[in-house]
């Protein structure tokens, strides 16, 4: 961890408060040994102090010009002043500095500090009557600007945190303290606060389609983001699972050469273990297999620990259902926390979770995904945070698209806030760099159009440019989303089926102790947060509301009041003060964990089969089936009336009969369910009726057949048909007839596949 703290005070002072925030760091957070400097300014009432707890010196001070800094920058810092000093443009320098950062400046009687575009590493302010105080701390800065030696809480600003486990908005639990806005500038000179833009990123935000020349550039970017860890002599170690983002991560890191060593937690049959294995063994590098323990009969919580660890981790802005890792009272310099964090900055945000056509439907998913606890907060309070949504819909540009607007909520609450108070935990104790939240990538990634990232094509283009080879390694249960149902290009339908998503066959009997509050933690929840009805959280809560939920025994459905639940349990805490005083309450409880179980996993894609075109059989004379490729045949009849019957099918044989042995590594039947895929191409101006059979059969005879009707009416089309296995049937076949069509006819049948189910 590494900060700073400004300071103006508004009348004449030299005060000096090196003391003042190492005790703070010492009390609230647990951190002793914090190295602390003071720059003085050009006047005695401004001040800015660099703070620590890295083994590395604080020296940020050229000449007359101090700076403050935190996160972590490619270049090294001297360099960064260095340049930055040199800079003719330097709002344009700040904005292309590589790293995750925020960086300040004191020269002249001017304090100026800059926020990034992910704001992962925050900067919160406070103006009162006598001073103006900016740093990296909340709760330093809440202290120090009203002069106090406890916290005073702003209740009223716990409303998004009891909504959603964090604060989903531009405040903080301390009186006064806001978050600045991501890309900001604020300057503070003679006690005026100007805060603006870094620059026009927002008229660009959400623009651009993609070129190769833009693919290029951002893998670029991608792979310069890791050159940090050139900085550490260090083999690394990875979590290596079957999505995409950890997939991203190692491809940048073997490709730059970097030495590291992946690990998979499951058990050896799930879809993260056997993809890592692929992935590490393609990239010849050490892979290793976590198998989770051994199952116990129980295991032994302190509830009250848990949550006086988080509020001290993370400033009380991150619920304790989160896993915080604990307190230590030194850090850890051996230690380097990376990861696919950030990964939804490049994946559309938010905008993949709804299909948004107007701002009534935009605020409606606003509320009912940000806000869905009003039943339980006072109308005043829930009232204020809707006015805060229409806000923030409301100062976009208007040539935003509402999924752009959900994506921008993504950057700059679920990154900004979430993500900060999450990564804020992990660096008091140990260095932390999620490469995917570096600034210039960031930033370039948010110019694209959102549905290029929703899509995800941008992160498909990425990796296909740093490593081919992983593009095609199946994901655990998911698929490139630009190609879920099917192909991007019918002539990439072979690599499309190798890449079918690896699901897991059967269900293990897993427990999550943190789920299901009013069932498994009914009383040691209901004795924190009615530990004081008196509490200031009950300004904003219906405390009659809540006790009724604990008073409703036995129904899993209120499992939806969990985060909530957890919310206000940390926050009953912290509004307590117990968490930093001497007085220690234990709350250990014993949880049983119920016996794992393995469950066979119902309806799971088991296997898709490619079907050659060159199968397609009639023996109808008006008919002709001319094969073009192995996906592809052409479809012709002649001189067609009503009693003809323009029959094709699959495979051999009459109808009644199942289809030879020739074609036994397709005719079988290997699953439960079953759906047919195939693509039309018209090429006549008419629309026609196609009638489907598909046929069902034992070693000798039909046992079920059954019909569908398609209106051909599109020139191109895909057509799916769900059938049900006969649980008689072993083999299948599929027919076809033209009906109702022009006297002359010609169509393409494309890409014709059968997907089965468990």
């Amino acid at each position: 961890m590494k900060g700073y703290l400004f300071i103006s005070e508004k009348e004449e002072n030299n005060l000096n408060y090196e003391r003042k925030i190492q005790e703070s760091f010492s009390r609230f957070f647990g951190k002793e040994n914090v190295k602390v400097k003071k720059n003085p300014g050009s006047s005695n009432n401004l001040s800015l102090y660099n703070y620590t707890n890295e083994p590395n010196e604080i020296n940020y001070s050229h000449y007359e010009h101090h700076f403050g800094l935190s996160g972590d920058f490619l270049k090294d810092e001297d360099t960064v002043i260095h340049d930055f000093l040199s800079a003719s443009d330097k709002e344009k320098y700040i904005s292309e500095i590589g790293g995750i950062f925020t960086i300040s400046w004191l020269h002249d009687n001017t304090f100026t500090t800059w926020s990034d575009i992910t704001r992962i590493e925050p900067i919160y302010y406070c103006e009162t009557p006598k001073r103006i105080v900016v740093g990296t701390k909340a709760l330093l800065v809440h202290l120090i600007a009203y002069g106090l030696e406890t916290p005073n809480y702003d209740v009223s600003s716990f409303v998004s945190f009891l909504n959603n486990g964090f604060f989903c908005d531009d405040n903080t639990p301390f009186m006064g303290v806001k978050a600045l806005y991501r890309n900001s500038k604020m300057i503070i000179y003679d006690n005026h606060i100007n805060i603006s833009p870094i620059d026009d990123f927002d008229n660009y935000i959400y623009t651009q389609d993609p070129t190769n020349q833009f693919y290029d550039e951002i893998s670029e970017l991608f792979l310069d983001s890791f050159s940090y860890f050139k900085k550490h002599n260090s083999t690394f170690k990875l979590g290596l699972t079957g999505g995409k983002d950890s997939r991203l991560v190692i491809a940048a890191m073997h490709k730059l050469g970097v030495n590291v060593e992946t690990i998979t937690n499951g058990f050896e049959d799930t879809p993260d273990v056997i993809i890592g294995k692929k992935i590490a063994n393609q990239l010849n590098i050490k892979h290793e297999v976590k198998i989770p323990p051994g199952s116990a009969s129980s295991i032994n919580i302190d509830l009250y620990d848990r949550a006086v660890n988080t509020i001290k981790n993370c400033e009380g802005m991150l619920f304790a259902y989160e896993n915080i890792s604990g307190l230590t009272p030194e850090f850890n310099n051996q230690r380097i926390s990376i990861g696919g964090q950030g990964g939804g900055l490049y994946k559309g945000g938010y905008a993949k979770l709804a299909n948004i056509t107007s701002r009534e439907e935009l605020l409606e998913f606003f509320l009912s995904s940000f806000a869905k606890y009003n039943d339980l907060i006072n109308d005043d309070e829930y009232k204020k945070y809707t006015q805060f949504f229409n806000d923030f819909i409301d100062r976009h540009p208007k040539h935003l698209t509402y999924s752009d607007i959900l994506n921008s909520f993504y950057l700059t609450y679920r990154s900004g806030r979430w993500s900060a108070s999450s990564r804020s935990g992990y660096t008091m104790g140990f260095y932390s760099y999620p490469p995917l939240f570096e600034s210039r990538l960031a930033k370039k990634a948010q110019l694209l159009k959102t549905h290029y990232g929703s899509n995800e094509h941008l992160i498909y283009n990425i990796l296909l440019r740093i490593n081919s080879d992983l593009v095609n390694i199946p994901f655990a249960e998911d698929r490139w989303s630009f190609e879920k149902g099917h192909p991007y290009s019918k002539y990439d339908i072979e690599n499309w089926i190798k890449r079918k998503p690896l699901y897991a066959t059967s269900i293990r009997g897993g427990f999550n102790w943190r789920k299901n509050i009013l069932t498994n933690l009914n009383k040691e929840f209901y004795e924190v947060i009615f530990a004081d009805e008196n509490s200031p959280i009950f300004d904003i809560v219906n405390k009659n509301k809540v006790k009724e939920l604990f008073n409703k025994k036995g129904k899993r459905s209120l499992a939806v009041y969990d985060t909530f639940l957890w919310s206000l349990f940390t926050s009953s805490i912290m509004l307590s003060d117990k968490w930093y005083s001497s007085e220690k309450k234990i709350l250990k409880t014993n949880i049983k964990v119920p016996k794992s179980s393995v469950k066979e996993k119902k309806g799971v894609l088991k296997k898709i089969n490619l079907i050659p075109n060159e199968y397609l059989r009639t023996s109808n004379e008006k008919l002709q089936i001319e094969k073009k490729s192995n996906i592809s045949s052409t479809i012709s009849w002649k001189d067609y009336v009503p009693s003809d019957r323009l029959y094709f099918q699959l495979f051999d044989n009459p109808f009644s009969q199942p289809p030879s042995e020739k074609y036994a590594n397709l005719y079988k039947i290997e699953g439960s369910v079953a759906e047919l895929f195939f693509e039309v191409e018209k090429h006549l101006p008419d629309d026609f009726l196609l009638e489907l059979y598909f046929i069902q059969y034992n070693n000798s005879e039909r046992v079920e057949s059954k019909k569908e009707e398609l209106n051909i009416l599109n020139q191109k089309n895909i057509y799916k048909y769900k059938a049900v296995m006969h649980p008689e049937a072993n083999r299948f076949k599929v027919a076809f007839k033209i009906s109702e069509g022009r006297a002359n006819g010609t169509f393409d049948i494309n890409q014709m596949r059968i997907h089965f189910y468990s």
